[in-house]
């Protein structure tokens, strides 16, 4: 009873989003000049692990130490008066943000909330670690806002068994999605997941020679005769060939019935680790693309706009010590 009751009282007083640091009796109340206050939007057992890395490996090469604060990822994306918003109105935002949704950062640019990273000297070199495209969401008028924490990128997967069963080869384009594969997976009652909607018309878009935008992002791309081509292959998808608007594509993959579809690449890890009957049943290819005159095939995908940031509060006293800590995050090593 002792105990239930301390820890009831407790609770009044704790700080369950802290996450506890090995120099915490050294910072605790106080920001020294080398500490940084990091909002992480991850799940508690993530954020620990980062600050574990972060005790073991980034202060002891930087001297910058981390106290970190755990808080749902949908508390720290614009849009919506969350907790990150609020920290910004009165004045007392951290120094960083981690796990910020990818459509955010510029939505914080224009408020003039975050920090411009391309003015830190060595912007270039940490930009050229990324894949090209994927710093196109957090560009604005010239600046970026922020770097990408997590990307994602489709994938085609493929039923081994089945599409030798079928007589079908793995497509290589979308026409020969078009006229062969799902004919053939009609007649024996099959069905063929053209994956998440936003990103299956964000291929044909650009693999027709589109763009969302153009004139510098001050206009929209989607009244263009690219863009319109584009429209129509992807929604004839669903209204001619009767791909399913939504589907549960593990269950239907696993049970043969959509035995080809696309997905992301996080259906990889569920398929190897929840699906152990199939393995050896089943492959990956890349994403059908659109054949060119002079024959290549255009893959042109869109992967990154699904992905998280981390971003530098421009109320922030500490942005060097901050923007060091995104290098440390953002490298291949960490």
């Amino acid at each position: 009873l002792y105990t239930t009751g301390r820890n009831f009282i407790a609770s009044f007083y704790k700080d369950y989003d802290n996450i506890s640091s090995v120099y915490e009796k050294e910072i605790s109340g106080t920001r020294s000049p080398k500490t940084i206050h990091v909002w992480a939007g991850m799940g508690r057992e993530a954020a620990q692990l980062v600050k574990e890395l972060s005790d073991s490996d980034f202060t002891p090469r930087t001297g910058i130490r981390i106290k970190m604060n755990v808080m749902p990822s949908s508390q720290l994306n614009a849009g919506s008066m969350g907790v990150l918003m609020l920290s910004i109105v009165s004045g007392k935002a951290p120094d960083v943000a981690l796990g910020v949704s990818s459509d955010s950062p510029v939505e914080y640019a224009i408020r003039n909330a975050v920090k411009d990273l391309s003015e830190f000297k060595d912007f270039d070199s940490v930009y050229r670690r990324f894949l090209p495209g994927i710093m196109i969401p957090y560009e604005y008028q010239d600046g970026f806002y922020a770097l990408p924490q997590t990307m994602g990128f489709n994938i085609l997967f493929y039923r081994k068994d089945v599409m030798n069963e079928l007589n079908l080869a793995v497509p290589d384009t979308w026409d020969e999605i078009r006229d062969v594969v799902l004919p053939v997976l009609y007649q024996n009652k099959m069905t063929f997941v053209a994956g998440e909607q936003g990103l299956t018309f964000g291929a044909f878009l650009l693999q027709n020679g589109g763009a969302y935008y153009r004139k510098n992002g001050m206009q929209t791309g989607f009244d263009t005769p690219e863009a319109l081509k584009a429209f129509t292959e992807w929604t004839g998808l669903y209204t001619n060939y009767g791909v399913p608007v939504a589907a549960n594509f593990f269950t239907r993959f696993r049970a043969g019935t959509s035995p080809i579809g696309i997905g992301g690449y996080d259906l990889y890890m569920k398929l190897l680790t929840a699906a152990p009957e199939l393995l050896g049943k089943w492959g990956v290819a890349l994403v059908p693309g659109t054949e060119k005159p002079d024959g290549t095939i255009d893959r042109s995908a869109v992967g990154g706009a699904t992905g998280q940031a981390s971003m530098i509060l421009k109320q922030s006293e500490q942005q060097d010590a901050a923007w060091e800590f995104l290098k440390w995050w953002t490298n291949t090593e960490s």
